[in-house]
């Protein structure tokens, strides 16, 4: 495990490297090592039991009470011969509440907890007699049903060949994305709830309608399927490809043919279309996406999260990769839902930003009476108009404008309506 994280951590320094190595951009580059860190690392967050370690963790799924259920690799690369359960529930605080599936799995990929808050899992490999299938299991670890055959792979309607992904339609029905890569099947195989085989569809290749590696399934709020995320490069193409992509994303932006944010979300488009790793790959998307608007003059992006603006988003994300899946490669190609979706995220990180140097501006300009008027609510818990009157003796026209103030700032509440209105500290 030590050297697949080694390795990928050296190919993503190469990445990183390589966009960097422009030989005398244009463009003006900001020292992104000396901008703060917006983000905090809380190490040891998941406390795993005395003695095990982490393995490979390949997805998370939230449940309705925000608990995050992980897919782990019984501490390495495969759960074969390990005594490990690798189905694992923590709640807020990183507890382990639960886990279990110890000797069901060989490599288990992914995880979903649908809205009836059931817990599905795939396992991508078999050996001796395991692995290769979908379980659908209970909180409590229960086996509620298994599809596919233990050990065998295959195309048919009750086999598979390294499942990868599972999805749940409003309706109930059970998507399958059966294949991941290689000699395995790439297909989507759908069963209705009660899981009875309805249909398949797919087959590898780079054609519409065809995958290389089902990876993920997802459907929007309502439960319409919003299709397949990419269907990813081999691993044979993926040096080649990403070595292509980077140069020309360098000679784009030193060029002046197209503006460089146009770039960046080509750039990224294509990077999660190539998808060179096995898991990961969006969020490092959006590291890459801060890095690249850094070195384009972008400074601000530190300092507002466009991770939280996409996952606000994340049905329309979804929709502007699929919009431009299948037609990177051609004249046609139809990135501008894609696009739009990324320029609207940066003008609402934006905007986001803006607002909150609005409210620190008027915060860091705080009056002597708005300073008495919060100290005034603190101490009391609430204060009306009338309380506020009777306390600083101010004019009445000159409090409401500044309790006004103090609500757009977000340092005060009003709650109420009329003469029954009172304030609260935000």
């Amino acid at each position: 495990m030590r050297h697949a994280i080694r390795d990928r951590f050296a190919f993503v320094r190469i990445i990183v490297a390589m966009i960097a190595m422009s030989g005398g951009m244009a463009y003006a580059q900001a020292n992104s090592n000396s901008l703060p860190n917006p983000y905090l690392t809380i190490d040891g967050w998941a406390k795993m039991p005395e003695g095990r370690t982490w393995g490979q963790t390949s997805q998370l799924s939230l449940d309705r009470d925000g608990n995050v259920w992980v897919a782990e690799r019984c501490g390495g690369n495969t759960c074969a011969d390990r005594p490990e359960a690798p189905i694992l529930e923590f709640d807020h605080s990183g507890k382990l509440v639960k886990s279990f599936g110890a000797g069901m799995f060989v490599v288990p990929h992914g995880i979903l907890v649908d809205r009836d808050g059931n817990v599905w899992a795939t396992d991508s490999q078999g050996k001796d007699g395991k692995g290769q299938q979908v379980f659908k299991f209970n909180t409590d670890g229960k086996v509620l049903m298994t599809l596919g055959k233990a050990g065998v792979a295959g195309d048919g309607p009750d086999t598979f060949n390294r499942p990868s992904a599972v999805a749940i339609a409003s309706s109930g029905d059970i998507f399958v994305g059966d294949g991941h890569g290689g000699d395995s099947n790439a297909r989507i195989v759908k069963f209705s709830k009660d899981g009875k085989f309805i249909k398949t569809w797919g087959k590898k290749g780079p054609a519409p309608g065809e995958f290389e590696t089902p990876h993920s399934l997802a459907f929007d709020s309502k439960g319409r399927s919003v299709g397949i995320i990419f269907e990813t490069s081999s691993p044979f193409d993926t040096p080649r490809l990403m070595q292509e992509l980077v140069g020309w994303t360098n000679r784009e932006l030193q060029g002046t043919s197209h503006h460089p944010l146009l770039v960046v979300a080509v750039f990224i488009v294509r990077y999660l279309a190539i998808h060179p790793f096995q898991d990961g790959n969006g969020r490092l998307a959006r590291v890459l996406t801060n890095l690249l608007l850094l070195r384009t003059g972008y400074s601000y992006m530190p300092y507002s999260s466009l991770e939280r603006v996409i996952e606000e988003n994340r049905e329309q994300y979804y929709r502007g990769l699929r919009s431009a899946q299948g037609t990177l490669d051609r004249d046609e190609s139809h990135l501008m839902d894609w696009l739009r979706f990324f320029l609207l995220c940066l003008i609402e990180q934006k905007d986001s930003l803006a607002e909150k140097v609005k409210r620190e501006k008027l915060m860091s300009s705080l009056s002597v009476l708005d300073e008495k008027l919060l100290q005034l609510t603190r101490q009391h818990g609430r204060l009306t108009l009338t309380d506020a009157l009777k306390l600083t003796k101010a004019n009445r026209n000159t409090l409401k404008l500044h309790l006004k103030q103090l609500v757009q700032a977000g340092r005060l509440q009003l709650l109420g309506r009329g003469r029954s209105s009172w304030y609260e500290v935000g």
